[in-house]
């Protein structure tokens, strides 16, 4: 399995490959907060996969950083990363962009 996020002026995708039906697409304007933070895959969501059935729910394939997305609808969602100063990099630059 592999996943993949693009980060680009629509907003975000996610994708677990080779599964096509694991995929989430968030505008800019559907997010309230996103930021790159730490977490437990272990004790937050019961592991690595495609987790989480409750309102937090996580893409993850190993490691312990991620992309919190927090939505206006209050709705939380995780994506793995195993580059997290490139994340918060592209992060900055595409929320700077959408806050003029």
């Amino acid at each position: 399995m592999e996943l993949h996020t693009k980060i680009d002026i629509n907003g975000i995708n996610t994708s677990f490959r080779p599964f096509p039906f694991f995929k989430r697409h968030y505008n800019w304007s559907e997010i309230d907060k996103i930021y790159v933070r730490k977490y437990s895959a272990l004790t937050e969501y019961g592991g690595w996969g495609i987790r989480g059935f409750t309102e937090a729910k996580a893409y993850n394939v190993s490691g312990n950083y991620g992309i919190q997305i927090v939505t206006k609808e209050s709705k939380q969602f995780l994506i793995g990363t195993q580059r997290p100063e490139d994340a918060e990099r592209v992060l900055k630059r595409y929320t700077e962009k959408i806050s003029k």
